[in-house]
């Protein structure tokens, strides 16, 4: 069964090692080099008590080709620490974040992973974070797993999702086979009468990966798709948008996972005059980066699906929301509110998991999160993730109800992070068994 990256594979080849940031201590000479400055982290070295912190570890891409995710995904981290040592940190023990920047590049990501695992003991690491990125991720696991250490990371491939090399890897985000049902119902949605869609994706394998299932998911709701496939570095997709527009498609769905990307689509449909049609971006166009500025002669025909916390009005009235919204504020514009909402509740899971097991024995800490096919999280633990069933089998989100997962955003500008759109409702709630 193949999964595909949440985020595109991409390599860059650097050579350099990066720099750390501990508690707001930037050590080495690459950060510095580069500009990026020391990170702010919101812990203590130690309570009031003496007692020892408790590290997050976080390899991830803060600058090069998916910046804008590990930026996110740093800011959800410091966020939910900021909130959880407000409060008093861990059965009295603070929480901090040690990250480091892997330049979205392989190689440098397995070299600040051994630095980040051998900066501080196991026994006091609550989980590391490998990152959101398929292709950075996937060169991490092998070296976490061989100390293992929790780890919590939205990356759902089928090589992540290996779990007896990466047995201390838990998945935190949904699928392409999960994917799947929200694009056809968007499409379906988007296409009124219609029964011809299209289908734009690019060449990675984890682009590629997204065809079949979604053709499967097409043709059980009595749907035509026409697939057209371009390079993630292309910068003119004239021709597979005519393609597609001959087929006689009202509505395109668009999986390049590179957001620059979904821009260029849409001023290619403008260029085309194509008037008639509705396009669908996947989850990595819920973003301000895409979201912001798509052209406006066509921000109409434009949505992306995401999480419905993108959407107004979401958690409006909720203490939670409220609280990790301002948490995200205070380090900066809340340019991804979902993805940091996720990693958010990676931070949450891997408490309960401590806390359930009786303190930070690794090994304990799975069993507790392995057990959660019989149980469930308390209330609050989870703001925008569905609860899991994690087995010591999957270590996924299988079979997890996505019913009230998914939305509808409009391009246009967000307010408290969030974009008008509408919620999509899902008849079929779990994925397959």
């Amino acid at each position: 069964m193949k999964k595909t990256d949440r985020l595109a594979a991409s390599r860059r080849h650097l050579g350099k090692k990066g720099s750390m940031a501990i508690a707001g201590v930037v050590t080495g000479s690459l950060v510095a080099s580069m500009g990026l400055g020391a990170i702010s982290m919101e812990a203590g070295a130690a309570t009031s008590g003496g007692k020892k912190p408790l590290y997050i570890l976080a390899d991830v891409d803060l600058s090069g080709t998916f910046g804008h995710y590990g930026q996110v995904d740093l800011q959800g981290l410091k966020a939910q620490v900021k909130i959880i040592n407000q409060k008093g940190g861990v059965n009295g023990r603070k929480l901090v974040i040690k990250s480091l920047d892997n330049q979205s590049d392989p190689a440098t990501a397995v070299i600040v992973a051994k630095d980040l695992l051998s900066s501080v003991p196991k026994t006091t690491v609550l989980f590391m974070f490998p990152g959101a990125v398929g292709v950075t991720a996937l060169a991490i696991l092998p070296v976490v797993s061989k100390t293992k250490v929790l780890n919590i990371t939205p990356s759902a491939t089928s090589q992540t999702e290996n779990f007896s090399a990466f047995p201390y890897t838990f998945i935190a985000y949904p699928d392409e086979e999960q994917q799947a049902p929200p694009q056809v119902a968007g499409l379906k949605q988007l296409a009124g009468n219609s029964k011809k869609a299209a289908l734009i994706v690019g060449t990675d394998s984890g682009d590629q990966a997204n065809i079949a299932p979604l053709e499967a998911e097409m043709k059980k709701a009595g749907l035509t798709l026409t697939v057209e496939t371009v390079s993630l570095t292309a910068k003119d997709y004239t021709a597979q948008l005519q393609q597609a527009k001959q087929s006689g498609a009202k509505a395109l769905y668009v999986k390049i996972d590179n957001p620059a990307s979904y821009v260029t689509v849409m001023q290619g449909v403008q260029q085309l005059g194509w008037t008639t049609v509705k396009v669908l971006a996947g989850p990595t166009a819920a973003n301000a980066a895409v979201l912001n500025v798509i052209p406006t002669a066509v921000q109409k025909q434009f949505y992306a699906l995401g999480q419905r916390v993108y959407l107004q009005g979401f958690g409006k009235n909720t203490k939670t929301f409220q609280a990790r919204y301002k948490a995200l504020a205070s380090f900066g514009t809340v340019t991804d509110i979902g993805i940091s909402s996720d990693i958010a509740d990676d931070v949450n899971m891997a408490v309960w998991a401590y806390k359930t097991a009786g303190g930070n024995t690794q090994a304990k800490k799975k069993a507790a999160l392995n057990n959660l096919g019989k149980k469930t999280f308390p209330k609050g633990t989870l703001l925008v993730l569905p609860q899991p069933h994690y087995t010591k089998v999957y270590q996924t989100l299988h079979n997890a109800d996505f019913s009230t997962f998914w939305g509808l955003l409009r391009a246009g500008t967000p307010v408290t992070g969030q974009w008008q759109g509408m919620p999509l409702q899902l008849t079929t709630s779990k994925s397959k068994s």
